[in-house]
């Protein structure tokens, strides 16, 4: 969708909103996005291989639900347009906390950010699975998801790489494998808890969450990976406060899970998404200590 398209639909759906400038998102992979003074943001879904009304309006509906569970701010959804297909909220406060943000950020800054994360997902893992089905959450098969990656990793990946990797990465996924097969409880989880999707605050010294497009009902290991970014010492706090079900291999799956997601990204670089090749094979090389 052109970004003039999505003005037009906005402007048709709601009339009464009025803006100066906008801002037109292109890095994401499920939604198109424009910010309209660095205010309002809307969203409508990229994807064709599910109905978008339903998928949005069931992200909305849960984000309702989760709006007085979790002590912490997540999108709240005040236009939606008659379709469901388009919709849009009042912009969270706070910068993407990625590596760079969170090295720069006090002892108090980093503990609080402990607390809050640790309390966001401790509140969402104990959704009960009622509210799961509601709203019609995926529910991940993490087998058949191994399976698939494996298979892509050694079609796509394996002819691109160079040779001394490939055992590495065989290894790797035969780690992967394993432990996944050692999965004992799951949850509603976000499922894209990367730095991208944490806001930090600094004003209020307060952690917001966005973009639940992925959630799913799955390895609570996986709202661990993306935090592997600040570093174990974080991690390892954030579980200690956790309070949830843990099991002994949680952390490793995490730790492995964040190392996959730059198999994925080189992946998606060769199916067309917003990502280059280049950019997931040096996170494999940052990731994977080459």
């Amino acid at each position: 969708m052109r970004k003039e398209s999505m003005l037009k639909r906005i402007r048709q759906e709601f009339p009464k909103l009025k803006w100066e400038k906008h801002r037109y998102i292109t890095s994401g992979w499920d939604h198109h996005v424009v910010v309209l003074d660095e205010k309002i943001i809307f969203r409508t879904p990229k994807r064709p291989d599910s109905d978008p009304s339903e998928e949005l309006l069931n992200e909305i509906g849960l984000l309702h639900y989760l709006k007085d569970k979790v002590k912490i701010n997540i999108p709240h959804y005040q236009y939606i347009s008659a379709t469901g297909t388009l919709a849009g909220y009042k912009m969270l406060d706070g910068k993407e906390l990625d590596k760079k943000l969170f090295k720069r950020l006090k002892p108090v800054e980093k503990a609080a950010a402990v607390e809050q994360y640790a309390r966001f997902i401790t509140s969402l893992h104990s959704v009960p699975k009622s509210v799961v089905g509601r709203y019609n959450v995926r529910i991940e098969n993490e087998c058949r998801l191994q399976t698939e990656l494996v298979r892509k990793v050694r079609k796509k990946i394996f002819p691109r790489m160079h040779a001394k990797h490939i055992g590495l990465i065989e290894q790797y996924l035969q780690d992967l494998t394993t432990s996944i097969g050692w999965i004992r409880s799951r949850t509603l989880v976000h499922n894209d808890l990367t730095g991208e999707h944490i806001l930090w605050d600094g004003k209020r010294r307060q952690v917001n969450i966005i973009d639940f497009s992925d959630r799913c009902y799955g390895d609570p290991a996986a709202d661990f990976a993306g935090i592997m970014e600040y570093g174990k010492e974080f991690v390892k706090k954030v579980y200690a406060l956790y309070g949830c079900r843990k099991d002994e291999g949680l952390l490793h799956r995490a730790e492995l899970y964040y190392k996959r997601i730059s198999l994925y990204m080189m992946i998606d670089s060769l199916e067309g998404f917003p990502c280059t090749f280049k950019q997931g094979y040096e996170m494999f090389e940052e990731r994977f200590g080459i």
